[in-house]
């Protein structure tokens, strides 16, 4: 579910493009997980995703999957 917000995030923002013009990925260099509540198996989820933090090499990106009720069941750093 997170790469798919992840893959959202650069569509959203035209980063797509150029990704695909230099034949780039998008490449998890580290992550941190923390469950909060358990995930049911077809659970309809929100993934939000956010750009928190930015250097010369890597962007950090913090994702929140939550409950159509807006519980957060896991938050991610990447």
């Amino acid at each position: 579910m997170f790469e798919l917000g992840r893959w959202d995030l650069a569509m959203r923002t035209g980063l797509i493009s150029k990704i695909v013009r230099k034949g780039y990925g998008l490449v998890v260099a580290g992550s941190v997980i923390r469950w909060r509540r358990p995930a049911r198996m077809f659970q309809k989820v929100i993934v939000h995703t956010k750009v928190v933090h930015q250097d010369a090499q890597y962007w950090f990106i913090k994702q929140e999957m939550a409950s159509t009720r807006g519980k957060v069941m896991c938050t991610a750093m990447f």
